[in-house]
């Protein structure tokens, strides 16, 4: 017992020691020091999730501008293909790779919920959706939700406005003076 308390004090007055302290902090000191797996990827993962971040907000803010601006310099006939229909009087083009929301002018079509929507929706697809359709846009063609305002013409000609009015599934909305009769008709706006 005298021998291990013997070992345990000189231990002890060597681990007090200046000697011991600074060849230990030496030692330390030569020593390259290793960051944790866990810091380097903690640290990855940050600027990973920042970058990705910036991108998708620059990506959102650029498709945003671009889609508004799709027709902009568009002469004021175009004709471009119809991806997607929305609802009756709303579709959504594909414009130089860019997806446009076209507004068809002069009439209303029920809203989701309303009735004859889900009529009036079907039949513009079926007319519509995958097809090339000829625009005709008026001056000031952007409304306030960013929509391109337009007159839209089906693959064989016929005028969709016209079209939806005469079939009972729209009304005439925000037309100018003699274009109620034009509808009715199918004259050309």
């Amino acid at each position: 017992m005298a021998v291990l308390n013997t070992g345990v004090c000189y231990i002890a007055q060597m681990c007090h020691s200046k000697d011991i302290d600074a060849q230990w902090v030496a030692y330390i000191r030569s020593k390259p020091r290793q960051k944790s797996a866990w810091k380097i990827w903690g640290v990855g993962l940050q600027l990973f999730a920042i970058a990705l971040f910036i991108t998708s907000i620059s990506l959102f803010i650029v498709g945003c501008l671009s889609a508004k601006d799709a027709f902009a310099g568009q002469q004021e006939q175009t004709e471009v293909l119809c991806s997607r229909v929305v609802d009756g009087d709303t579709l959504v083009m594909d414009v130089k790779g860019l997806q446009a929301r076209v507004r068809v002018l002069w009439i209303d079509t029920p809203e989701k919920g309303e009735p004859g929507a889900k009529e009036a929706t079907a039949w513009v697809r079926e007319q519509c959706e995958g097809k090339m359709l000829r625009l005709e846009f008026e001056p000031g063609h952007v409304d306030r939700y960013g929509r391109n305002l337009a007159h839209v013409y089906l693959p064989d000609g016929r005028w969709l406005a016209a079209e939806l009015v005469q079939r009972g599934m729209a009304e005439v909305f925000m037309a100018p003076d003699g274009a109620e009769e034009k509808l009715r008709t199918n004259g050309v706006p």
